[in-house]
């Protein structure tokens, strides 16, 4: 009850208007529905037909998978409030009307993630992003024709104290040892700000006896058998950091029949920056674009080479100059980037190829998002078992799937209106589904919508 009532006060406090709060709520309860139903419409059964081998199954396999996905879905902080959450019975009852699942308690999830297998999940991953791409979903996202992948690693987890064999660790100068553990991962950027999980990679030591700590070049090597086993006839153009212009990085994405953009940092592949800075000035490709926003001016000066020999394979480098300068105060600000690349580049595909080129830091805010916006990627929902450890990781990334096709969905995009932002809408969501008794008109609604063709309009 105490819960329920400091909920109330902050449901309240969201918005004066206590009835366009509701039916604001309604409106992205809908949402969810038709985006379940509508992406992901065989979600439930796909789940249930998982390996089970619990000696006792108070709840089926659904229940708590699903339950898993929920508590990020929900953004819960911890184990601990999704359980507080389940602690009321009016949360409890919305979730069953809405879902037609129990909720168990995040114990039972846990010990279920203790014995399910990560390929399991992983798998189930994969099916569904195969799911849209065959649907279409992000076919007009597409850079000649090619899928663009970033790959990018991050750090999840720290120990002062060595937790388990997994983890990876570095001993400082005055001699104290840390252990952590980081993760590769490869998402499908679009130049709407989408970042959808295609595969991961734990970078971690293992259980045997190891000569070197594993790496992210080494993570790389094993991600992409993953994801070309898993995507084997997706054409794609992997996006990547300054760390990988290398020949077994190329090697892999020809092997493959991918293609690549890297970035080049000053000093990486030096016979590359030579042969670049012995060019004449009408060896270079040249673009220029202009345009303005509402409080700078920017100029893109594009610069380009074709068909540089390095180590016998033909690379092109590329070259994007942006300056901003402000209206008002005429400060100016300049950054450069440096690409090297297998993809064609001309005149008529330059400004498309930077633009997708720079996606690449859709992975990055997609680690901050999970890390400081409601996914707790550094929150340890398990503390020694890398299995549930990794589990927790897979319902995670599934969860903020459905989450970012909800946000990009026009139906969505129409309430963000006035000073209302995705943060308040989610609040507003939550404490709707907390506090408010769903209605069985609105149930009705609800299970109309898996009766009916729906369209879901992205942004």
């Amino acid at each position: 009850m105490v819960f329920q009532k400091f909920v109330l006060s902050y449901y309240k406090h969201l918005s004066k208007d206590a009835k366009s709060a509701n039916t604001t709520g309604r409106v992205i309860l809908y949402q969810v529905k038709k985006v379940l139903h509508h992406h992901f419409p065989t979600l439930s059964q796909r789940v249930s037909e998982l390996s089970d081998n619990r000696s006792r199954k108070e709840y089926r396999i659904e229940e708590l998978v699903l339950g898993g996905v929920m508590l990020f879905l929900f953004k819960s902080a911890s184990r601990n409030e999704f359980d507080n959450k389940r602690k009321d019975s009016g949360f409890v009852k919305n979730y069953f009307n809405v879902f037609g699942l129990r909720l168990p308690s995040t114990e039972a999830i846990d010990d279920f993630f203790k014995i399910l297998c990560n390929d399991a999940l992983e798998t189930l991953k994969g099916h569904l992003i195969s799911v849209l791409i065959e649907k279409k979903v992000f076919h007009r996202f597409r850079f000649l024709g090619l899928w663009t992948v970033a790959v990018d690693a991050t750090g999840v987890y720290n120990w002062s104290e060595n937790p388990v064999d997994f983890a990876l660790h570095k001993t400082s100068k005055n001699g104290k040892t840390t252990w952590f553990s980081n993760i590769l991962e490869a998402k499908l950027v679009t130049t709407t700000g989408l970042s959808i999980p295609l595969a991961s990679e734990w970078i971690h030591n293992g259980d045997d006896d190891y000569q070197k700590q594993d790496c992210e070049q080494s993570a790389f090597k094993r991600l992409a058998v993953t994801l070309k086993k898993r995507f084997p006839r997706l054409p794609l153009c992997i996006l990547v950091d300054g760390l990988y212009p290398n020949a077994p990085f190329m090697d892999i994405c020809k092997n493959n029949g991918w293609h690549y953009v890297a970035v080049l940092k000053d000093g990486n592949l030096k016979t590359v920056w030579e042969e670049v800075g012995l060019l004449p000035g009408c060896a270079f490709g040249h673009q220029t674009q202009q345009y303005a926003t509402t409080t700078h001016q920017i100029t893109l000066k594009y610069k380009w080479v074709k068909d540089i020999d390095w180590q016998k394979r033909k690379l092109n480098w590329v070259e994007c100059i942006q300056t901003k300068v402000h209206i008002k105060t005429g400060q100016q600000n300049e950054t450069k980037f440096v690409y090297i690349t297998d993809c064609d580049v001309n005149r008529d595909n330059i400004i498309q190829f930077v633009e997708h080129a720079r996606n690449r830091w859709h992975i990055e805010d997609s680690f901050n998002t999970q890390k400081n916006r409601g996914y707790e990627l550094h929150h340890k929902f398990n503390r020694t078992d890398f299995t549930a450890i990794k589990n927790w990781h897979s319902v995670r990334l599934i969860a903020h799937t459905i989450k970012q096709l909800i946000e990009k969905s026009q139906q969505f995009k129409d309430l963000l209106v006035g000073k209302e932002t995705v943060k308040s809408l989610w609040e507003i969501f939550r404490s709707f589904f907390l506090i408010a008794e769903i209605e069985p008109t609105i149930i009705e609604q609800l299970n109309h919508i898996e009766n009916e063709r729906t369209q879901i309009r992205m942004c």
